[in-house]
């Protein structure tokens, strides 16, 4: 853990120490979690999105109230990926409330594809690519 914020002038003090994501190397990982998440997975897109992400997230921009977990920034050698973590992946319409607000944050026209993982499809995903890779 790097450290702890409560909003987004704490965060910005923090983040101004911080390597910006286009200097990460790849397999960086940056993370931004509500106080007791503990992040498990990663996933979708980077640099500027990263940063409108995590000020939404510690600005309340997603006004999905306790719904949302935490925002991840993975950097790897093809793409980079954001994901945004939420509680209630069996709930339809706070997925939606999710999405739509992803949407209207990162300005995102509607012809621009957000692919949506469970959190439980990711780590059966995970485990079933870890035994091909083992067989």
């Amino acid at each position: 853990m790097v450290g702890r914020v409560g909003s987004v002038e704490q965060w910005w003090g923090l983040y101004t120490h911080l390597a910006r994501p286009a200097e990460l190397p790849p397999y960086s990982d940056l993370h931004l979690f509500k106080l007791g998440i503990k992040p498990i997975l990663r996933k979708t897109q980077t640099g500027r999105a990263w940063e409108d992400l995590c000020m939404a997230m510690i600005g309340e921009q997603f006004m999905v109230g306790p719904e949302l977990c935490g925002v991840v920034l993975s950097v790897r050698f093809q793409d980079d990926h954001l994901a945004v973590w939420h509680r209630t992946a069996a709930d339809q319409q706070a997925a939606a409330r999710v999405r739509d607000a992803l949407r209207r944050i990162l300005q995102l026209p509607a012809a621009v594809p957000i692919e949506y993982k469970a959190h439980g499809d990711c780590l059966r995903a995970s485990a079933s690519r870890a035994e091909e890779d083992g067989d």
